[in-house]
């Protein structure tokens, strides 16, 4: 091989490796807006003890409960899925 041929391979892996990892930044963005709490956009209050994210009128809506507001949003993700009675 070719000192030539060994350049010219260096930057084919290069860009190949930079273009997978473009992919997995662009899958875990897609992600992330396809979250719950970002469609829907619950509201965000401080009870005193607790942050709590509520979608609705009520706690009889979809809500989820943490020790900071990014928490509270993952539990409301992770109740969004959940089915009535769980």
């Amino acid at each position: 091989m070719s000192n030539f041929d060994a350049v010219k391979l260096g930057i084919e892996n290069t860009f190949s490796h930079a273009a997978m990892l473009a992919q997995e930044a662009i899958a875990i963005l897609r992600n992330a807006y396809e979250r719950p709490s970002v469609l829907y956009r619950p509201s965000l209050e401080f009870d005193g003890k607790r942050w709590c994210a509520v979608y609705g009128d009520n706690m009889h809506c979809c809500s989820g409960f943490g020790d900071s507001p990014d928490a509270a949003m993952w539990e409301f993700d992770k109740n969004w899925h959940k089915k009535a009675g769980e």
